[in-house]
């Protein structure tokens, strides 16, 4: 019987998730590096999340400074990001690149609404799960648990997962970038505004269509052993 033809899309989705994988880690590397520099060469102000509303992106997006979801991120910061050199690093990079983009937010209540739903939201929710060590360890469990059971598809899950990180990184670092530019050039400021709200949903979506890729992706037919007689 004559080979099929489908042969030439077999290898493709596999190349294509490659080159995507590597694009996105030079942009997460070349833009970590760019952000630090920029981050470096701004002067702290005031400490964010502080009293006073339009100091910050999280008390611009949230309207109110007495906003118990700020709470959280506050505690989030006093006791988990402050207490460790990476989250000092974290903290004082948002200290640097907040205030021009908590700028544009002031004037655009739509971008305000977008960061707090779709950014800010998630990570109240992940920073309070980080706090409460019962709900944290019930949280791994189930996560260990699910993957147990879908141990076959464990491969393209993770694989799913790994993209979608780096795709959400690379845009939460070019929006961390183009903030601290933003100081100096404020159209930079108005980039990194419209990116937030988009840096999870891209990041959910790469997770995604990695999966659907990798089920659609047909299978090599077994070798059948000839018989001997």
């Amino acid at each position: 019987m004559p080979r099929s033809s489908g042969h030439s899309f077999t290898g493709r989705p596999a190349r294509a998730g490659l080159l995507i994988s590597r694009m996105l880690t030079a942009v997460v590397l070349v833009l970590i590096l760019a952000a630090d520099a920029s981050a470096a060469a701004v002067t702290n102000g005031e400490s964010p999340l502080a009293d006073e509303p339009g100091e910050d992106i999280a008390t611009v997006a949230f309207t109110s400074p007495d906003d118990p979801q700020l709470a959280i991120l506050r505690d989030f910061r006093d006791t988990v990001l402050l207490t460790n050199p990476v989250g000092a690093f974290v903290w004082t990079t948002y200290t640097a690149v907040s205030p021009p983009i908590a700028a544009v937010l002031l004037e655009r209540e739509h971008l305000r609404i977008a960061t707090r739903v779709l950014l800010l939201t998630p990570v109240i929710y992940l920073a309070a799960l980080c706090m409460n060590t019962i709900a944290l360890l019930a949280f791994i469990v189930l996560i260990l648990l699910v993957l147990v059971s879908l141990r076959r598809y464990l491969k393209p899950i993770l694989t799913g997962v790994l993209y979608g990180v780096l795709a959400g990184a690379a845009f939460a670092v070019a929006a961390v970038t183009l903030g601290a530019l933003g100081h100096e050039l404020p159209y930079c400021a108005v980039i990194a505004a419209y990116l937030l709200p988009v840096i999870v949903p891209v990041g959910l979506a790469v997770c995604l269509i990695t999966w659907i890729e990798s089920q659609a992706r047909p299978r090599a037919a077994p070798r059948l052993r000839p018989r001997l007689y």
